[in-house]
C-alpha cells in the first residue's frame, strides 16, 4: 500500500489503508466477456511465494466467474419459466405462484379478468401474425394501466390483472382507462372485475364472480348490446 502512496494514488491508498490492508494480490472476475468484480487475498506474509499465490488467484477468478455466469443463466431460465414469451408478462404458473405466496387475500385489491373479443376472426381472416399483434396490443394496454408485474396471460386470449387501488371508484377509473387504450386501433375486450376491500370477499368467490362478470360482458358484446360497441359502430 505504501507503494501506491508513493505513486500518487492517494485515494486508493486511503481506502485500502482504512481497511487495514497492507498488501494484496488480486485478479479480475470475468463472466461472458464482462468484468464483474475482483478476487484476491490481502495481508500476505512476506515469506510466501507470490507467484504461487498469483496462479491460485488466477484459477479462482476463472472458477468464480464461471459460477456467477451459471447462476445468471439459471436465473434467466427460471424467469422464462414464469414469463409469457409472446407478451413478456407473467404466465399462468407465475399467476399461481403470486396468488399462493404473494397476494394478501385479507387486504384490499381488485381482481380483473380480460378476454379479447374476436381473436379467432382476426386469426382466420388476417392471419396469426395479426392475431399475435392483437394479443400484444391488449396486453400492453393492461400493463400500462395496472403495471406489467400485475398482469398475467392465462391462455390464448385471456388475461388476469390485479389492481391495488384504494377504493372501487378508482378501480373503475382504471378499468375505463384500460378499455379506452384497448379500443385504440379498433381492438375490443370484455372485462369483468371484483373489488375486495380488506378481505371482505373470499378469494375463490372473487375469482368466480369476476369470471361471471367478464362472460356477461362478452355475451352483451356478441349480442350487439354492449353500449361501447354501439358507440364505436355509430
Amino acid at each position: 500500500m505504501e507503494d501506491l502512496k508513493g505513486e500518487g494514488k492517494t485515494d486508493l491508498y486511503r481506502i485500502l489503508k482504512d481497511k487495514g490492508i497492507r498488501n494484496t494480490i488480486s485478479g479480475a472476475l470475468e463472466a461472458n466477456g464482462r468484468y464483474i468484480g475482483i478476487c484476491g487475498v490481502e495481508n500476505i506474509i512476506s515469506d510466501m511465494n507470490y507467484n504461487d499465490i498469483s496462479e491460485i488467484i488466477r484459477l479462482l477468478s476463472y472458477f468464480f466467474g464461471q459460477l456467477i455466469l451459471q447462476r445468471d443463466n439459471n436465473r434467466k431460465l427460471i424467469g422464462y419459466g414464469y414469463s409469457d414469451l409472446m407478451t413478456g408478462v407473467g404466465n399462468r404458473r407465475a399467476f399461481e405462484r403470486f396468488e399462493k405466496y404473494d397476494l394478501d387475500k385479507d387486504d384490499t385489491y381488485g381482481y380483473i379478468m380480460c378476454d379479447i373479443n374476436g381473436l379467432k376472426k382476426v386469426n382466420d381472416n388476417m392471419g396469426h401474425e395479426a392475431g399475435d399483434d392483437l394479443i400484444k396490443g391488449v396486453c400492453e394496454s393492461l400493463a400500462n394501466v395496472f403495471g406489467k408485474e400485475h398482469v398475467y396471460r392465462m391462455g390464448g386470449d385471456e388475461f388476469v390483472a390485479f389492481s391495488f387501488a384504494e377504493n372501487e371508484d378508482r378501480l373503475k377509473e382504471q378499468i375505463e382507462e384500460a378499455k379506452n387504450r384497448i379500443e385504440t386501433g379498433d381492438r375490443s375486450a370484455s372485462i369483468g372485475y371484483v373489488f375486495c376491500e380488506n378481505g371482505n370477499i373470499a378469494y375463490e368467490e372473487v375469482k368466480v364472480n369476476a369470471d361471471k362478470h367478464m362472460y356477461h360482458e362478452k355475451q352483451l358484446f356478441y349480442q350487439g348490446k354492449n353500449e361501447r360497441r354501439k358507440l364505436r359502430n355509430d
